[in-house]
Order: C-alpha cells, then structure tokens, then sequence
C-alpha cells in the first residue's frame, strides 16, 4: 500500500511514458520508464544504473489501498522486459505482432490488449536486474 504512494510520487514526470510504437490508441494507464542510479548507494567503483518501468493499476478506485506488484525476472541474461511485453503488462506482443497490416506498413510489431494483465489487479513495477542485464547498465 505504502509502495504504490511512493512508486508514483517518486516516478519523475519526465519518466511518464506517453505512447508505444505499435499501439494506436490511448495507453491503458500511465506508464513510467527510466534509470535508477545504483552504484553510488552499492558504493562500487563504476556507475551503475537499473532500468525500471513503473505501470499503474488500470481503473484506479483507492490508489493507497492497490497492492503494487514487484516483477523480476533475473539475470543474468533475462530482461524483465521479457515478462512484461509476452506475459504479464497491460500489452503484449505475440505470434500475430508481426502480422498484422500495421506491421506490414510499418515494420513495427503490433501490440495487443492483454485481458489477464497484472496491472488490473494492481500496480506493477519491473527492474532490469542485475546491471547489465535488458536495458541495465
């Protein structure tokens, strides 16, 4: 509860994603995607910095009392990312993204609607972890 407050008062406005290739409509709720700096607070020698995107809950009735659901897949070697676009985010890509006439004109796959998306249960945020797996570095 405490979580999904802060996760959406500490996303940067300039994280605020405001449109996805391959989708043509309003998105299904705000999304936010960026860095978070980790080397500093780990005290390592090189920077180091995690991707994260921060999705919230679609239909919001009480934002303080929506869980927020943490999603890693781990590494190495594995972007969450994986997750989120095939499995688990509001939309996805799969076996018909790059066959629809949108992707025949524009060669970018299509996304689709996902029905069983976690972010109708609550909020969901994913990390790229560890640097330099996915988008991490």
């Amino acid at each position: 509860m405490m979580l999904s407050a802060l996760s959406t008062l500490a996303a940067p406005a300039e994280h605020e994603i405001s449109s996805l290739p391959g989708w043509g409509g309003p998105l299904p709720s705000r999304m936010y995607s960026g860095y978070i700096d980790v080397g500093a607070a780990a005290k390592q020698p090189m920077p180091m910095h995690v991707h994260y995107v921060f999705i919230e809950k679609e239909e919001q009735l009480d934002a303080g009392a929506d869980p927020t659901i943490l999603w890693t897949n781990g590494g190495p070697g594995a972007s969450s990312m994986f997750g989120l676009l095939a499995e688990l985010g509001p939309l996805l890509l799969n076996e018909n993204s790059l066959s629809t006439p949108d992707f025949k004109r524009t060669g970018v796959p299509t996304l689709f609607s996902n029905p069983h998306a976690w972010t109708r249960l609550g909020s969901v945020v994913m990390f790229d972890w560890p640097p330099p797996v996915g988008f991490s570095y």
